[in-house]
């Protein structure tokens, strides 16, 4: 067997260029005549945003949902279409081009303008699928649909956000087409995978925690809410349900995102010449790191979190 190869090390996900690099190598790949020109102007604008240099809106104070989500996301997203067009799919530039802006600017909902404050909690949660189509609603009409979309470009992206929701349910969408179908599905599972397979994954699920469920709990205790998925009623508690929602992961891509995962090996194998998806060696990696530290450690967990 030769050396293992992670990841993290194929690219450089904490350099946002490095990522945009990658993005635009595959898309001229899968498709020579893609406007890469198109891209870059959005990625100028997605790391502006994000950095609070977008006016009217606030720089992003969010450690889950932050621009390094958003990239991995992407990026995610970009491989999983590379694969889906090495299994013989072909997709349109103008679908290519709005599914990549729907990876990039799919959690910009919990970015508030000047203007606005913004809680925290499930309630928000629910609202950022709306809230991100709003944005990319009037930053598509602000540079005229890039000279690429059409109207039904701009439903295609609403159905997109819907497979990003923390409550998906695919049965209960009626999609307009299969080939949006697909980019849908692909877009959420390359949410999944794109944080469940960071490095720090398991030491920014303490800010996820902060970000939706401390409040959530207040707002629980005040609603005697009896959901059949409980708020975690502390850190610790979060991790023993990521750990348990792992166990169910497979099951999920099965049902809800028709297992496109799979084609993600097909993407190693072409780009980098790997017999594996590394996605679920990362994910399974930091699992078992959390399965690990819960065991032994307990509620004194957090003080074995240390990478960095």
């Amino acid at each position: 067997m030769g050396n293992i190869v992670l990841l993290s090390s194929l690219v450089n996900m904490d350099e946002p260029k490095k990522v945009f690099a990658e993005i635009e190598f595959l898309l001229s790949s899968i498709s020579p005549t893609f406007p890469i020109e198109k891209i870059t102007k959005v990625l100028e604008d997605l790391i502006s945003l994000y950095k609070g240099e977008y006016p009217p809106y606030k720089a992003c104070t969010r450690k889950f949902h932050d621009l390094k989500h958003s990239t991995d996301v992407s990026l995610a997203t970009t491989r999983l279409i590379h694969a889906a067009h090495l299994d013989g799919r072909r997709f349109t530039n103008a679908q290519l081009f709005s599914t990549i802006i729907t990876s990039f600017f799919h959690d910009v909902g919990y970015i508030p303008k000047a203007s606005e404050e913004f809680g925290t909690g499930i309630k928000l949660s629910l609202k950022i699928p709306n809230l991100s189509f709003d944005f990319i609603n009037q930053y598509l009409k602000k540079n005229n649909n890039f000279n690429l979309l059409t109207a039904d470009d701009l439903l295609n992206i609403k159905f997109m956000l819907q497979a990003t929701a923390f409550n998906f349910d695919a049965t209960k969408v009626k999609f307009p087409s299969l080939e949006v179908e697909l980019l849908a599905k692909i877009i959420g599972t390359a949410d999944l995978l794109g944080q469940m397979a960071d490095r720090t994954y398991i030491e920014k699920l303490l800010h996820l925690f902060d970000e939706q469920f401390q409040e959530q709990l207040i707002e629980d205790d005040e609603e005697d809410n009896n959901s059949s998925t409980p708020t975690p009623i502390n850190e610790l508690e979060l991790m023993k349900q990521t750990s348990q929602f792992h166990d169910n992961l497979k099951e999920n891509f099965g049902k809800n995102f028709s297992g496109v995962n799979k084609l993600m090996k097909l993407h190693f194998k072409d780009r980098w010449n790997i017999d594996d998806d590394l996605y679920d060696v990362a994910i399974a990696n930091n699992i078992n790191y959390l399965k690990e530290i819960i065991n032994k450690y307990g509620q004194d967990f957090k003080k074995h979190l240390h990478r960095h």
